[in-house]
């Protein structure tokens, strides 16, 4: 980035030491993590962050018609990690599902806090959405029914990310120990998008996580940063054009000329008019005026009263 290059005087002054031989002036010392690169720009970031707020907004919707409840789903942070540092933050009882990614080695996966998830559950049964015990893995039939949750919600997550360009397939069998999750090496980094699921009720709060390995997405972020440089250079050529425009019609004269109508009058009665006088028009008072720009006649007008 450019305030991270040296100044000329900098440079200049690092160069003078090592021609004396002396230490240079001291600098200012920026921390890099050479295990955490940043991989987004703030084109791929803008063009995440609208998609995923869309989906925040769709999935309160969906939720709260579901869930008989007062929900509210907000998308809390884009960010990136290791993946074995995000698979370690996962508690157990997470209901995760692993993502096949279209023409990708690589899995995606979509959590949701096992606490949430139970609370989902016990709306759907008739309850109130309270979790008295604790975290634990669905049964057979819990499963079947919690997919009239998870499976509209991952339909709308698929939407979302076909829109920026990658496809997410079938998924994988259900799985609440993160120590199974295998989705890239260890050492390589992850997209992670968050949202927190809220109610003024008592039903219990959480997370839905959506985890996307940055190996199987680099093209399709590579072409939103491009596609972000194309809106701003187009923005900035309309407005350059809309300037110029506005310089050529303020440099321009014209005549514009509005016709009331017409009447005919001998020499004489042209010559003895006088101020105050009253012209009979062959137009009546309910027919368009006849509007030109030069020469041309360009549109009618209502005289006004």
């Amino acid at each position: 980035m450019a305030e991270d290059l040296l100044s000329e005087e900098e440079l200049a002054a690092l160069l003078n030491a090592a021609a004396d031989g002396g230490a240079a002036a001291p600098a200012v010392a920026v921390d890099y993590d050479l295990t955490r690169p940043n991989k987004l720009g703030p084109e791929q970031i803008r063009a995440l962050q609208a998609a995923h707020e869309t989906l925040a907004r769709e999935l309160t919707d969906m939720l709260t018609t579901a869930l008989q409840a007062d929900v509210d789903c907000a998308l809390v942070s884009i960010g990136q990690l290791r993946c074995d540092v995000f698979v370690a933050s996962l508690s157990e009882g997470t209901v995760m599902q692993e993502l096949v990614i279209d023409q990708a080695p690589y899995r995606a996966l979509y959590a949701i806090d096992g606490q949430l998830a139970m609370g989902m559950l016990e709306c759907l049964l008739g309850g109130d959405g309270q979790v008295d015990g604790g975290v634990r893995p669905l049964t057979d039939v819990e499963a079947t029914l919690f997919d009239n949750i998870s499976q509209p919600v991952l339909t709308s997550i698929r939407d979302v990310w076909s829109s920026l360009g990658i496809r997410f397939g079938e998924a994988g069998e259900r799985q609440y120990d993160p120590s199974a999750i295998d989705l890239v090496p260890a050492a390589e980094m992850v997209l992670l998008v968050t949202f927190t699921v809220d109610s003024e009720g008592p039903l219990e709060s959480g997370e839905i996580t959506i985890c996307v390995p940055f190996l199987a997405i680099e093209d399709s972020l590579a072409a939103l940063a491009e596609q972000g440089a194309l809106a701003d250079l187009r923005q900035d050529q309309q407005q350059a054009e809309r300037q110029h425009i506005d310089k050529v019609l303020n440099e321009t004269d014209i005549t514009l000329r509005v016709d009331l109508g017409t009447s005919i009058l001998r020499v004489g009665e042209i010559l003895s008019l006088r101020e105050d006088d009253v012209l009979v028009l062959d137009q009546t008072v309910n027919q368009g005026l006849i509007v030109a720009i030069g020469d041309r006649v360009r549109a009618l007008a209502q005289a006004g009263y």
